[in-house]
């Protein structure tokens, strides 16, 4: 008869979402028995595996007595990489299989949101590759310490491409589609320390990166020079927080970073920034140039007037030439 039971639960990380009662009470669940007293031929071990494996947390499970008849269970556990929020309201999480897994009653785990993600029980082929683009987007912000703790929630918008709303700035990421996600992301890391370093994290409304070599910002007017200083400064932090995690090879802690920032993970509606009238601006990542009004005004062009008339007089007197007089009309 089983003597023991000795479960281990494998996982990655130190983070584990299951714990050993819910082992047992899936396994009980299916027998109404108790494990220990039981005799061996009464216990289905491949059906106990298939039990555990059945659970949304479970992805793997292998289930054997050894020679003292002690049962050993080992599971290991699904990751989540993303926290699902679906056209038609529901909310789960998903793993990198793009298993559905339902939300913990004991915990709330710290993976990127992502909204208005379609989602039926039968989907078509351009849902189903959505699907996969966003676990794809999500599992690169959370394997990069700075992303993982700069972007707050992930947008489906139309149905196709992705917006991200950032933890530092008052801005709209337009991601597109999630091809290239190394190219693009790197071009907004960039764009982050060329420019808006000098601008300041509000001057843009919107910063698109969907097109090959291109980062286009839109403008939003002019902003708080003390609150585009203590974006700048924020977002330094931030990098360099990220600079260290990744130096020590471990995840970001987001709320130390978060607390020493004195910010919260916020969501502002997208709408908000596409209302507003804009002026789009092509800022190439590897050349980057200021424009400045040049027209002149009415005072400028009686400066010029002048300048050239006075030019003019000179080159007269030095080749000793004479003119009749003019009158000279007023130039406006």
């Amino acid at each position: 008869m089983c003597k023991d039971v000795r479960i281990t639960i494998k996982g990655v990380g130190e983070t584990f979402y299951i714990d050993k009662g819910d082992i047992v009470t899936i396994l009980k669940n299916g027998s109404d028995k108790k494990l220990i007293g039981q005799p061996l031929n009464k216990m289905n071990l491949a059906r106990m595996e298939k039990l555990l494996e059945g659970s949304s947390w479970v992805r793997d499970a292998e289930i054997y007595f050894d020679s003292h008849d002690v049962l050993h269970i080992t599971a290991i556990e699904r990751e989540p990489i993303a926290r699902v929020f679906t056209t038609t309201g529901t909310s789960f999480y998903l793993d990198s299989a793009m298993k559905r897994m339902p939300l913990l009653q004991k915990m709330s785990v710290r993976v990127p949101v992502i909204t208005n993600l379609p989602w039926t029980k039968t989907m078509n082929g351009q849902d189903s590759a959505l699907v996969k683009e966003a676990r794809d987007l999500s599992m690169f912000v959370m394997n990069d310490p700075f992303w993982n703790a700069q972007v707050a929630q992930i947008d489906v918008v139309n149905g196709k491409a992705f917006e991200i709303i950032p933890t530092i700035g008052n801005h709209i990421i337009r991601i597109g589609n999630g091809e290239n996600l190394k190219e693009k992301f790197d071009r907004l890391y960039l764009f982050y320390k060329k420019v808006l370093s000098k601008t300041g994290f509000d001057h843009y409304s919107v910063i698109d990166v969907q097109y090959a070599g291109q980062v286009i910002g839109t403008q939003r007017g002019t902003t708080s020079k003390v609150d585009s200083l203590q974006l700048l400064k924020n977002i330094k932090e931030l990098m360099l927080q990220a600079q260290k995690a990744q130096e020590a090879q471990q995840p970001m802690d987001i709320d130390l970073v978060n607390q020493s920032l004195g910010q919260t993970n916020k969501s502002i509606d997208s709408g908000q920034a596409k209302l507003i009238v804009e002026k789009p601006i092509l800022l190439k990542t590897s050349n980057t140039t200021k424009t400045t009004n040049t027209k002149p005004g009415p005072t400028l062009k009686k400066t010029i007037a002048k300048q050239k008339t006075v030019i003019k007089k000179k080159e007269e007197k030095k080749k000793g030439t004479t003119k009749p007089k003019a009158v000279m009309k007023k130039v406006n």
